[in-house]
């Protein structure tokens, strides 16, 4: 019985030499960082969509899209939606954590939880549903940290906070989605991380060969 790690390799050396590429262990890692939260059968389902449908190696961002997942564009879609629910059905006083971490992560960037809600529903919630789409889409394809993913504070637990009380109704309410969250990858907080990541978008724009 094979390991899904033994499995993982026999996929990319397939599509190494299916597509005259290479498999060098810094590919090997780069791919594995990019198709964390994949099942081993859906990587190997996305490598025989390739090897079908492919002129050129694929990158992990196009092997997730040939493993049957949204792209990040159009996750953002639901993404945005589930978040405008949120806002409705707690408001700027109630703590928040959505299950889909990129959503957490893009409120904390474009101000947190108190500032989304002010946003929403005024003559400033176009351009916040449009920097809500290109952020989410960002953390889509990179990952979260968990610093990013933690919860949304507001202004109740933010206000006992400063008081020095922690009440039990002060708890984030979980928001769930009604899509697979679980393909945003969680990275570290690591240096390490952060330059590995930078390897996968280089490894990702190597791999683009211009078509003659």
């Amino acid at each position: 019985m094979l390991t899904d790690a033994e499995r993982f390799a026999i996929v990319m050396n397939a599509l190494g030499a299916a597509f005259n590429r290479p498999i060098t262990p810094a590919v090997l890692t780069a791919y594995e960082m990019g198709l964390e939260g994949l099942t081993i059968d859906e990587v190997e389902f996305a490598a025989k969509r390739a090897l079908r449908t492919c002129k050129f190696m694929p990158t992990p961002a196009e092997l997730r899209e040939l493993a049957g997942g949204l792209k990040p564009e159009d996750q953002a879609v639901l993404a945005w939606e589930t978040a405008v629910r949120a806002v409705e059905a707690y408001g700027w006083y109630h703590s928040v954590q959505f299950e889909d971490a990129a959503i957490t992560a893009t409120i904390r960037s474009l101000g947190g939880w108190q500032r989304f809600c002010e946003r929403c529903g005024g003559e400033e919630e176009k351009w916040l549903r449009q920097d809500f789409l290109r952020t989410y889409a960002a953390y889509c394809k990179v990952g979260v940290s968990p610093e990013a993913a933690l919860p949304l504070a507001g202004e109740f637990e933010r206000q006992n906070t400063l008081l020095g009380y922690r009440r039990p109704e002060d708890r984030p309410a979980l928001i769930p989605c009604e899509y697979a969250p679980s393909t945003v990858r969680r990275i570290g907080r690591s240096e390490a991380s952060r330059e590995a990541l930078a390897i996968v978008n280089e490894l990702s724009e190597a791999m683009r060969v211009p078509e003659r």
